[in-house]
């Protein structure tokens, strides 16, 4: 039982010891890897403390040319506000410069323009009391003229055509009134013939038939009565008309002597002869006619009625117009 335990102990102390070197070369490779470990930590940790040296040295550069670069910008912005104040000072002192410039610039100007003002001013009064005194002038020179205008004398060829012109008047008025006593002559003379006829031919007796329905039938004398005035009645008008264009007067001996021809054929034709016949010539006019009383053209005087006259069948007969 002893040995068993020996040899159980024997075998628990070899267990035990199998399970110490077992245990013991696990940590050895702990061990070694540990020191490994911390070596290569140590290393890192070197290197670490290397970087950290150069950083720190790098940060103190930058530190240093912050540093430097912060100064440097302090010292070029006191620089820039230097040279700031200095321009504002300059730009000031310009402006106040330009003002004062600009002020005496305006104030001459303002006095030039015053000054020119004043001159143009004396200049148009001047040249206003030159044109009042010129206008009075032409006003005055106007109303002479219009005064020797109003009181001017007829030109010459005015004159002249004035002349001709009452020349004309005077020739045309002689006309009319030379037309109106023959034509007052021709009337007398046919209404002294009108008279003769009814005298000599108004009571003798007629045969003829009574128609008790138709009207009375007008008689060849009538009818050759008619006919004859209104013959001796265009015969004068023509003589009229033309005596009336030629300014002259120079027709009216033709007209005359028409109407005596007329007059004599016409008394030939009835066959009235007596001592009532008028003479060739008609009367020379003792007054003026007025030219305003003459009958118009194309209108018959109507002679008045005499109770001589007679109608074909013996009662009074009705007279003919001669226009």
């Amino acid at each position: 039982k002893g040995a068993a335990e020996a040899t159980g102990a024997a075998k628990a102390a070899a267990e035990a010891e199998a399970k110490f070197e077992g245990m013991k070369r696990q940590l050895s490779e702990e061990v070694r890897r540990a020191s490994q470990s911390a070596e290569m930590r140590a290393e890192e940790l070197g290197a670490l403390r290397t970087e950290e040296r150069a950083l720190r040295e790098k940060a103190g550069g930058l530190e240093r040319a912050l540093a430097a670069a912060q100064e440097a910008a302090a010292q070029q912005a006191q620089l820039m506000q230097q040279e700031v104040r200095s321009t504002q000072q300059q730009a000031a002192a310009e402006a106040s410069r330009l003002q004062g410039e600009h002020k005496r610039k305006v104030d001459a100007m303002l006095q030039e323009q015053l000054e020119e003002t004043h001159h143009l001013t004396s200049s148009f009064q001047q040249a206003r009391a030159l044109l009042q005194e010129q206008l009075g002038g032409v006003q005055a020179q106007l109303r002479e003229m219009q005064i020797r205008f109003d009181r001017r004398e007829p030109r010459p060829e005015d004159l002249a055509q004035m002349d001709a012109l009452r020349k004309q008047l005077k020739d045309k008025d002689e006309i009319v009134r030379r037309t109106y006593e023959e034509m007052k002559y021709f009337k007398l003379e046919l209404k002294n013939r009108e008279e003769n006829f009814n005298q000599v031919f108004g009571n003798q007796p007629r045969v003829g038939t009574l128609n008790p329905v138709g009207g009375p039938k007008p008689s060849m004398r009538s009818a050759v009565q008619q006919v004859s005035q209104m013959s001796l009645g265009a015969t004068a008008f023509s003589g009229v008309g033309n005596s009336m264009v030629d300014s002259m007067g120079g027709n009216q001996s033709r007209i005359a002597n028409n109407g005596r021809r007329r007059a004599s054929a016409t008394t030939g034709n009835f066959g009235v002869t007596g001592s009532s016949e008028p003479s060739a010539a008609p009367p020379p006019p003792t007054d003026s006619v007025d030219a305003t009383t003459l009958p118009p053209l194309g209108v018959a005087a109507q002679p008045k009625k005499t109770s001589r006259e007679r109608r074909p069948g013996g009662g009074p007969m009705g007279s003919v117009g001669v226009g």
